[in-house]
């Protein structure tokens, strides 16, 4: 276990997460040619590491990559609305152009690192992941998503702040990374959909011809217990986990429109908060740290 330097105490130009990374993989022995990571608060298969390098094997393989999961221990609907716009975003992995890097669970090989210049993009970076994306796509290496590596997140009761702060934070990563795509298909898609949606209700009973909208709430509902459906089957038999999927199910128009609203605000936006810190992402490869965040102190009395 090693203590990486903190970064605002150090003035160091990178996000703490990428420094912490960065600390170990300048410790690692040199007959180390795999690495891999895995966030310190998922539940994964015993065989995830197996599963997980093998395929880099394949010379045009650069990094593989398994999803997240959120699966939440309670039926708070702040949570479950996070859970849904977290695991959607597992529907677009696959072995195609879109499939993006994810930190909590990926690996590649160690000889990346110089042939794609991995350090070099972490070096000023707010995020890892999204940079090691573009670097794959750089030097024409595929990412090879693995159903079977998703990592499971249990989440207790979140607050609505706690959500906007995190899903707001991810899409501002996202936009100004450049990741356009997946920016654009949240602004255009769910957006106009979402602001639909829910305008139309308070004038439901007043109209009946909007009397339709209502099926959109549901044929959004089915759509993701269908996607549930596509989930590796271990992940599926987990105590809980469809009936979990199915509650939230319910809520999934409010994930899709949040989802919208923070495609919105990306655009206007290049701070956030991350870890107790805060930070301006000036570009995909640097950031401004601009200091620790202060905590407000809760009245003893």
């Amino acid at each position: 276990m090693l203590l990486a330097p903190n970064i605002v105490d150090n003035n160091l130009p990178r996000s703490q997460k990428v420094q912490n990374l960065i600390t170990v993989i300048e410790k690692l022995p040199d007959d180390i040619e795999v690495i891999a990571f895995v966030d310190a608060d998922v539940a994964i298969r015993e065989d995830w590491l197996t599963l997980l390098v093998n395929p880099l094997q394949e010379s045009d393989i650069g990094t593989t990559v398994g999803g997240r999961f959120y699966f939440p221990q309670t039926w708070n609907i702040a949570s479950l609305v996070e859970s849904i716009w977290v695991n959607f975003q597992m529907s677009i992995q696959g072995d195609h152009p879109l499939t993006m890097v994810w930190g909590g669970s990926n690996a590649f090989r160690r000889e990346m690192l110089e042939k794609a210049q991995i350090l070099e993009r972490w070096d000023q970076a707010t995020i890892e992941d999204l940079n090691t994306t573009l670097a794959m796509r750089d030097v024409k290496h595929k990412i090879h998503f693995v159903p079977d590596c998703v990592a499971v997140t249990h989440t207790a009761n979140r607050t609505w702040h706690q959500i906007v702060e995190f899903t707001n934070r991810q899409m501002i990563m996202t936009f100004h990374m450049g990741l356009w795509r997946q920016w654009l298909a949240s602004l255009v898609v769910f957006l106009p959909k979402g602001l639909f949606v829910f305008g139309s209700i308070p004038f439901l009973f007043h109209r009946r011809e909007l009397l339709p909208v209502i099926f959109i709430l549901f044929l959004e509902a089915l759509s993701y217990r269908l996607y549930s459906k596509n989930l590796p089957r271990w992940l599926q038999n987990m105590p809980k986990v469809r009936q979990t999927i199915g509650i939230s199910s319910y809520v999934t128009s409010v994930s899709v429109f949040l989802a919208g609203l923070n495609a919105v605000y990306a655009i206007f936006q290049r701070k956030i908060t991350w870890g107790g810190v805060r930070y301006e992402i000036l570009s995909a490869t640097k950031c401004r740290v601009l200091g620790a965040v202060k905590r407000k102190q809760k009245d003893n009395a």
